[in-house]
Order: C-alpha cells, then sequence, then structure tokens
C-alpha cells in the first residue's frame, strides 16, 4: 500500500447527466515522472447505470501541443459484474516511456443509452511516491 507520501490528487463524488464527462485533467511538470510510477483510484458505478463506461486516458503535450488520448484502462463493459454499488480499488502502470516529458491524465465517462441516470464516482485518485522525485 502506498504511505503517506502519496500524492492525492482529488477526492469528489458526484452526480451527473452527460454524454460526456471530464471529471478532473491533473498536468505534471517533466522532471517529476520517475519510470516506476503508478496511478490508483477507487471507482462505483451504480447498479442502474448499466450503459456507462469509465475511461482513464494519457495525453502527452509536445511542444505544448496535445497527442491523441491513449486509453490507460476501461471499467468492465458489465458494471453489475464489477460494482454493484461497491466502490472497486484499481491500480493502473504507466508506461515507462513516459519518463520525463510533460503528460496529462483524463477520467472520462461515456454512456451508451442516454436514458439511463445513475452515478459514476471516483474516490481518492493518487499517484505512487515513485511518480515524483524525492
Amino acid at each position: 500500500t502506498w504511505d503517506s507520501k502519496s500524492y492525492l490528487l482529488v477526492q469528489l463524488r458526484r452526480k451527473w447527466r452527460l454524454s460526456e464527462a471530464i471529471l478532473r485533467s491533473v498536468s505534471f511538470e517533466p522532471n517529476y515522472i520517475s519510470r516506476h510510477c503508478q496511478i490508483g483510484f477507487w471507482y462505483l458505478i451504480d447498479d442502474d447505470l448499466k450503459s456507462a463506461v469509465l475511461k482513464l486516458e494519457l495525453i502527452q503535450l509536445k511542444n505544448g501541443v496535445k497527442t491523441k488520448p491513449v486509453l490507460l484502462w476501461k471499467s468492465p463493459d458489465n458494471p453489475l459484474a464489477a460494482s454493484g454499488n461497491i466502490f472497486q480499488k484499481v491500480v493502473v502502470s504507466l508506461p515507462l516511456k513516459l519518463t520525463n516529458i510533460s503528460f496529462m491524465l483524463q477520467f472520462k465517462t461515456y454512456f451508451t443509452n442516454a436514458n439511463d441516470y445513475g452515478q459514476v464516482a471516483l474516490y481518492q485518485v493518487a499517484m505512487s511516491p515513485d511518480c515524483f522525485h524525492t
């Protein structure tokens, strides 16, 4: 488990009804990234929200220009099997090629059924201490 040196980026729990929602984007300066870097978070998808998919994407910043998002993680296609109104813990390792570059991480939700209504929640999104020089 991560100790107190873990960096808490965001704690949130909110409801919305949108076809696409960016919950949070966080930028990191180039010199703060190490080779052994992970992002961890807890997520929940309501049982009622059968069509929701939560994605974690990475966007590199090259000369101030954002590159096409790269998918790092996606929630299971069947949220009932994975969530069931219980927070699930996810740990994602960031690619080694991210060493010493600028990038952004963003969470997005997609709904395949616009009539669905429910809650997608994120809690305690954090980077491992190895993501930063100490």
